[in-house]
């Protein structure tokens, strides 16, 4: 058996490289076309106020960079937590919620532990 083997040629041809190439142009201006007609629908009878400030404001929101334990905010917020820990108080009044000292709660639980656990 005898083959025939023959070398295809090195050109490729220019017509469907163009027309891939014209299609492809086609359908991006037609994508761009479709975007701009959407976005200026979007944007119609919206007040768009003031521009955007070009730098952000210096403040945003109190951002404490160190451990809250060992400033003055954070020792005044451990402190009333933990008075709020230690003294009787109204959680919800009108359900009939109270607090009680930890303490006392722990001792409770220890001397009267759930039986679902």
């Amino acid at each position: 058996m005898s083959f025939d083997v023959h070398q295809e040629p090195d050109r490729i041809p220019p017509r469907p490289v163009l027309l891939v190439a014209l299609g492809s142009m086609v359908v991006l201006l037609g994508s761009l076309f479709v975007v701009e007609v959407l976005l200026r629908a979007d944007s119609r009878g919206r007040d768009v106020g003031p521009p955007f400030p070009a730098v952000a404001p210096p403040t945003i929101g109190k951002v404490d960079r160190t451990l809250l334990s060992v400033t003055e905010r954070g020792i005044t917020e451990r402190n009333t937590q933990r008075e709020q820990l230690s003294h009787y108080r109204w959680v919800d009044r009108d359900a009939g919620i109270a607090g009680i000292p930890i303490e006392q709660a722990m001792d409770m639980l220890v001397q009267h532990p759930p039986e679902d656990r």
